[in-house]
């Protein structure tokens, strides 16, 4: 089980990254409370998670041995060499918190 601290749209990313996953065929399970937000899946999605959360969030994430999500550092989005779907992923994320923030 991984937990992510919980922070701004955070709910909403992993919405739309469990979405993603599930589409790929990779099942994932998640939950949150006020504190964190904990996902539950196949090994394997720690890299592709880290990498989604450092592009939405332009923080370095890694991963405890344990499951835990640490922000190791800052991060420049136009440096970080991803792949489309992480930058569909951001595209739809940043969308819904622009659509929440306009009410």
């Amino acid at each position: 089980m991984l937990m992510v601290g919980m922070r701004f749209g955070l709910v909403d990313f992993i919405k739309i990254f469990a979405l993603k996953m599930q589409d790929m065929g990779i099942s994932i399970k998640w939950y949150n409370d006020m504190q964190y937000v904990y996902i539950q899946a196949q090994n394997g999605i720690t890299h592709i998670l880290s990498q989604a959360l450092e592009y939405c969030y332009e923080d370095t994430y890694t991963f405890t041995h344990k499951g835990l999500g640490i922000i190791q550092g800052k991060m420049e989005r136009t440096k970080q060499n991803t792949t489309v779907e992480i930058k569909h992923m951001y595209i739809q994320w940043y969308r819904t918190l622009k659509r929440c923030n306009s009410f």
